[in-house]
């Protein structure tokens, strides 16, 4: 070998060091992910459209506009915001990479945070993948939201701290003081972090007087900052007018008396299903260990529970599965355990902030399996008994710690630090009854504990119990990109039908509901008042309606597709318009029914019968309708249909026209026996007359033949056939 491709080898070599290898690798797999669920497109997503205007007006004006709608601090966010935007531009695509790399950063934070406490590069490998792909994060990572920054300056100031602590380093401790100061400027919760530093501190030195300076200078730094900003605030008349009303709805919630306490402890265990859903890989990984030794973080195992133990053990868990299984069975509450408002919704991630969705309960999306959410409710209350016996094993670790006298250990310590922050944050939290994404902070927290319960143990590649983990990382991965990817490409798609209907064809903003964020970003009024039949989301007029799908009073104008991954197939975002009795079609999924459920054939909302004729035949759709002179009309029923499932059933079904509402009939007619294919719709033509004006509805009689019905067409004609 030549002496001159020694330097080269040796970079490689250095570079394919196993120490390097994993961050690397690391980095490389969250850029792909972040790429494949592609989340470019110039508008805002969620609550953004707070946060990015302030920045948009703070570089075209240079002056501060802060939003009444967060009630968080915001303004670190701000500025991150704002510097990148110096740097590159205005973009809501450069804005949501720039949170990307900082997920990238908090991920490479926990990682340096769970080897620093374990030694153990799979453990911590195993833990930060547990977060990378868990879909809150990734989500939100992919967003400009608030969440991801907050949780990645925590968990950076927590590494500093620790590392801090260990080796009383005092510039590692006012680095990551200073770190939590910048994450409570983003969300005031960041106040945890120096009261369980000082907790922690203290427990370390046993309460000795000298250990007290520390934490309460950590706590007067944060709180002085924030308590800085808001006098800033103040003096400034910035002061946001919902600024800390979560604070104010705690307290009020308290006063209400001791049933609150009811509603928090029901809050606090669907919280531990979400959390022990998605700590499942770690809890499974680390399950050999923790089931076994319970007092290692003092450096010393107690006794083997035995067989007997374990089978006892076994039997707990196995019961608190299955009665908070049912229990939430029972209630109707099935995974996602909240609807509006939060990232998880059924089959799909980020909030579907149309009206037709998101307030009327239309299910225009797809819809899981009920076995597959009985399954993740499963999980989840799996998890979470798992969860609470860690936490327990955790507890009790602690208090043996202390008075052994051996509180000066890193896992003691440490768990005490995460622990506390955890209850400091989760009593709040289940009192205000939070949305599913306010538990990210909870994920790197508890992970903290649980590898502290069993600093010693690596986690072993190969086994069921590593094969088991793995599987769920996949899972949740592919739900991750693919919901996050499904979220993007429907906000495209609807976006640029708004360009089209305000830049194209000129329709006014005032004219349209096209979802929170649309009407939020132009007409947000903290007094707006919501009037019946429109949206709370500060729509003016609602002649024009984004949605998922028709329903009722709205016409579609137009349609704009997309693809799917979860589950894979093509939607469509409709442009609606209100009816005024004069439209041409009408939309039968959107009608009232007796009878049949609304699915989806290729994007269409289309009503369906199962053929079920055994009883008296029923009425699908009916209660729309439109406006027709006297004249000579066809209307053009388009549906799908397959023959009956018995031979000897022949009834294919009636198309029925009466007078509204549920009037006279005008005319009647068999629906013609034809299979049909799903790549085209049947038409079938039903002539009529009328004498005089009249409203026109449609009826639908299901019989034995299975049918998928779209629309019912009218037009005139100058001579019935």
């Amino acid at each position: 070998m030549s002496l001159s491709n020694a330097p080269f080898l040796a970079i490689v070599k250095r570079v394919s060091a196993w120490r390097y290898f994993l961050p690397v690798s690391l980095s490389a797999a969250w850029g792909l992910l972040v790429l494949l669920a592609w989340p470019v497109g110039e508008f805002p997503e969620n609550d953004t459209w707070a946060f990015t205007q302030p920045i948009k007006t703070l570089l075209e004006t240079g002056k501060l506009e802060l939003s009444d709608w967060p009630f968080m601090s915001l303004i670190a966010h701000i500025a991150w915001g704002y510097l990148v935007s110096s740097l590159f531009g205005f973009s809501h695509t450069i804005l949501r990479f720039s949170v990307a790399l900082l997920g990238l950063a908090g991920l490479w934070g926990l990682y340096a945070l769970l080897l620093a406490l374990t030694r153990e590069r799979r453990t911590a490998l195993l833990g930060t993948i547990t977060l990378a792909v868990n879909p809150f994060y990734f989500h939100l990572a992919c967003t400009f939201m608030t969440d991801v920054p907050f949780l990645s300056l925590g968990i950076l100031s927590y590494l500093l701290l620790i590392n801090g602590i260990r080796k009383e380093n005092r510039l590692a401790m006012a680095a990551g003081i200073l770190l939590a100061g910048v994450a409570t400027l983003i969300r005031q919760v960041g106040l945890i972090i120096p009261v369980s530093f000082a907790l922690a501190y203290l427990y370390k030195h046993r309460l000795h007087w000298r250990a007290w300076l520390p934490g309460i200078l950590a706590t007067a730094a944060v709180f002085g900052i924030l308590a800085a900003y808001e006098h800033w605030l103040e003096l400034a008349d910035k002061t946001p007018l919902f600024y800390r009303s979560s604070e104010s709805q705690v307290l009020a919630k308290l006063k209400s008396g001791p049933a609150i306490w009811l509603a928090a402890a029901d809050t606090a265990m669907a919280c531990f299903v979400y959390l022990g859903l998605f700590l499942l890989p770690v809890l499974i990984g680390l399950a050999p260990k923790i089931s076994t030794a319970g007092g290692s973080a003092c450096g010393g195992e107690w006794r083997s529970p035995g067989r007997i133990g374990l089978i006892i053990r076994a039997v707990i868990l196995i019961a608190w599965t299955a009665g908070i299984t049912i229990f939430l069975m029972h209630q109707g509450r099935l995974m996602p355990l909240r609807q509006n408002g939060s990232l998880f919704y059924d089959f799909g991630l980020g909030p579907p902030t149309l009206r037709d969705v998101f307030l009327l309960g239309c299910s225009h999306l797809p819809q899981a399996p009920q076995a597959l959410m009985i399954l993740l409710t499963a999980a989840g209350s799996l998890g979470g008994g798992m969860l609470l016996q860690a936490l327990w094993r955790s507890g009790l670790a602690m208090v043996s710690c202390y008075f052994a006298k051996r509180q000066e250990l890193v896992p003691a310590w440490a768990s005490v630090m995460a622990g506390s922050a955890f209850v400091l944050y989760l009593i709040p939290l289940a009192i205000l009854v939070p949305l599913d994404r306010y538990l990210l902070l909870c994920l790197p927290l508890l992970m903290v504990v649980l590898v502290c319960a069993s600093p010693v143990f690596a986690v072993r590649l190969g086994g069921p119990r590593s094969f088991m983990a793995a599987c769920l990382l996949l899972v949740l991965a592919v739900f991750a990109v693919g919901g996050t990817h499904d979220y993007f490409a429907w906000n495209r798609a609807r976006w640029q039908a708004l360009r089209e209907l305000t830049e194209v064809q000129k329709i006014p903003p005032e004219k349209i509901d096209g979802g929170f964020e649309f009407n939020g970003l132009h007409f947000y009024d903290p007094h707006y008042a919501s009037e019946s039949g429109k949206s709370w989301w500060w729509v003016q007029d609602n002649e024009y309606v984004i949605a998922f799908a028709p329903f009722d009073n709205y016409m579609e104008v137009a349609r704009h597709p997309y693809t799917r991954w979860i589950p894979p197939g093509a939607g469509n975002i409709f442009t609606l318009r209100r009816k005024n009795g004069q439209e041409s079609d009408i939309i039968l999924a959107a009608t009232r029914k007796h009878g049949g459920n609304q699915v989806f054939i290729n994007g269409d909302p289309v009503r369906y019968w199962s053929g079920d004729g055994r009883s008296a035949p029923v009425a699908l759709s009916y209660g729309d309708y439109i406006n027709l002179a006297p004249g000579r009309y066809v209307a053009t029923i388009y549906y799908l249909a397959r023959k009956p499932k018995r031979a000897y059933r022949h009834s294919w079904g009636q198309l029925r026209l009466v007078q509204f509402d549920n009037g006279p009939a005008i005319t009647e007619t068999e629906i013609e026996p034809v299979e049909t294919s799903f790549d085209s719709y049947h038409l079938q033509n039903v002539r009529f007359s009328l004498e005089q004006a009249i409203p026109v509805e449609v009826q639908i009689i299901g019989g034995d033949a299975r049918l998928w019905l779209y629309r019912v067409v009218f037009r005139a004609c100058k001579e019935i056939k």
